[in-house]
């Protein structure tokens, strides 16, 4: 069982290797740690709400090099819009001592610890356990070339595949996927923009 750091550090780790795949020229993102990875993600804007909330949590120097996760990274944008939906909340909100319940649930939803799956491996309907306990699995959809990962209380497209940070893999996805329990979302809150398969 992985601990609230270790999840929370990954999540870090996951938004700041995304971060290159968002830029107009990069093509294939790789990372050789994932400490090089937070430190890139530190120079862009689109990711800088996954970043704050492992830094308000204290976690950000907490990496380990040795993991092999599978990461889905929301972009500023997806936090934004769900939280506002399901929860009624802003992400400073979230980032709030008072909310870190929800945030740490929230954050292992988008965390896959048994491996990295890259974009060739998925199958459709293939279901993928996360590291918050007891929750119900991601279940991956392929429809139009697309990848969708449907969570029990929202589903996020993949927009930027196979980030390599270190032994993991992140996906930017343009939603934030949320576990049973947290909110209520809105149907259709976010539109479908995915460039690339996954």
């Amino acid at each position: 069982m992985m601990s609230i750091k270790q999840i929370l550090a990954l999540a870090c780790c996951v938004a700041a290797a995304a971060t290159a795949a968002l830029a107009p020229a990069a093509a294939a993102a790789e990372y050789p740690t994932l400490a090089e990875a937070v430190a890139a993600a530190s120079s862009t804007n689109n990711l800088s709400t996954l970043i704050a909330a492992v830094q308000a949590a204290g976690l950000a120097d907490s990496l380990k090099a040795d993991t092999a996760w599978t990461i889905f990274a929301p972009t500023n944008e997806a936090f934004a819009t769900r939280l506002q939906a399901a929860l009624g909340i802003t992400p400073q909100q979230l980032l709030e001592p008072s909310n870190k319940d929800t945030l740490v649930k929230v954050l292992s939803y988008h965390v896959i610890p048994s491996a990295a799956v890259l974009s060739s491996q998925p199958t459709d309907g293939q279901q993928l356990t996360t590291a918050l306990s007891g929750a119900a699995p991601l279940t991956v959809s392929l429809q139009g070339g697309m990848v969708n990962i449907q969570g029990a209380g929202s589903t996020a497209m993949v927009t930027v595949p196979d980030v390599k940070a270190g032994k993991s893999v992140v996906h930017v996805v343009n939603d934030v996927l949320l576990p049973a329990g947290v909110g209520m979302p809105e149907a259709g809150a976010m539109a479908s923009s995915g460039r690339r398969m996954l």
